[in-house]
């Protein structure tokens, strides 16, 4: 153990050391003399204001403007303009457009005050250059770039509660891609928060998310497909929860849940192009059938007279179903009449041929004399 933390553990703690500040002065080529605030602490070095630095603060600040500056992550400005002989209160909004950082953090308040229009006003009228020490507590959050425009997005526990996740999302930047969470939907085990992103495309917006982030797992994906596999005239979404390619669940956003989904070669097109047998209740039977290459769903009902495990699946535009899947012995087969036409389909060369034979030999048969 070092001997300092030794002593404090016996008590013998140094005082607190108040370091205070003096007024400096700095020459620029275009705005001449420059007064800032130099910070007397031992390990604090030097500031060394250029006439770049000064023009770089001026793509984002105008006359009037407060900014914090807590290197190399945060900055924040704000206009305020009080008329005479009033006070206002100074709110602002922290951007930490950067790696998760710990909070608090230690930054400095500098307050700047100007006049437009007021070139007659002497130095000595306009207030000094002025800064306070003080902490930021930054709200706990995660970045991520969920559009691929370059600019990351923050997710930001906004309400302080861990247990929700990181339920509020935000574009840090109002430039590149600008992206909109359009749901936000909660695992069913964490409760975590995770979104739904709309990505415009040449600036306009469909409704339709394109990317799902948990910013918990700093896990973003291509949502693979959307359909309304329940009927209710709003996108379901199937999603890849686990970024490991392939479908995990289906998100219902007309009923903000989770629904079971699986993956099933029903068709017969080999195991490279499943289709998806959705459930959106608790028993053991499919309600939906999505078909990703036709980007169809059918409906899906129980078929008892058939058998007693068996469903029906009724394509788009049909009223009956033309295929069924038995879920206890996973095997498909159509109904009859189509079996029927599928038959006829296959031999019906050796049904034309034998009929052909018969009716050559009723002829034949008719046309003998008797003797």
């Amino acid at each position: 153990m070092p001997f300092n933390r030794l002593l404090h553990l016996l008590g013998l703690r140094p005082r607190p050391v108040t370091y205070g500040h003096r007024a400096a002065e700095i020459r620029l080529p275009k705005d001449g003399d420059v007064e800032y605030v130099q910070w007397l602490h031992p390990l604090e070095k030097p500031r060394a204001i250029t006439q770049e630095s000064v023009d770089a603060l001026r793509t984002f600040l105008r006359v009037g403007n407060v900014a914090v500056d807590a290197e190399p992550y945060f900055a924040m400005n704000h206009e305020l303009r009080v008329p005479p002989n009033e006070f206002r209160d100074v709110r602002l909004t922290v951007r930490s457009p950067k790696d998760n950082l710990p909070t608090p953090r230690t930054a400095t308040l500098y307050a700047y005050s100007a006049s437009e229009g007021a070139s007659n006003l002497s130095r000595e009228q306009l207030a000094k250059l002025d800064s306070t020490p003080l902490l930021l507590t930054v709200l706990d959050y995660r970045v991520g770039d969920v559009d691929q425009d370059g600019i990351l997005e923050v997710a930001v526990d906004a309400n302080k509660r861990r247990s929700d996740g990181f339920e509020l999302f935000r574009e840090i930047s109002t430039t590149g891609t600008l992206s909109q969470a359009i749901e936000s939907a909660q695992d069913v085990v964490t409760g975590h928060t995770r979104f739904l992103i709309d990505v415009p495309v040449a600036g306009s917006y469909d409704g339709i998310a394109d990317v799902f982030w948990d910013p918990d797992a700093s896990s973003v994906t291509r949502i693979q497909y959307t359909a309304d596999v329940n009927f209710d005239a709003a996108p379901d979404y199937f999603l890849d929860l686990n970024a490991d390619t392939q479908v995990d669940r289906v998100y219902d956003s007309g009923g903000r849940r989770y629904l079971t989904v699986e993956a099933k070669d029903i068709l017969g097109r080999g195991e490279l192009r499943k289709q998806y047998l959705v459930y959106t209740d608790s028993d053991r039977f499919p309600d939906a059938f999505y078909d990703p290459e036709k980007n169809e769903v059918w409906k899906v009902v129980p078929a008892p007279s058939v058998g007693e495990n068996v469903v029906g699946f009724i394509p788009k535009d049909k009223t009956k179903p033309t295929l069924y899947y038995d879920v206890a012995a996973q095997r498909v087969y159509q109904s009859p009449l189509v079996d029927s036409i599928e038959f006829f389909k296959e031999y019906w060369y050796a049904l034309v041929t034998f009929l052909g034979a018969a009716i050559i030999l009723g002829v034949a048969i008719a046309r003998r004399k008797p003797t």
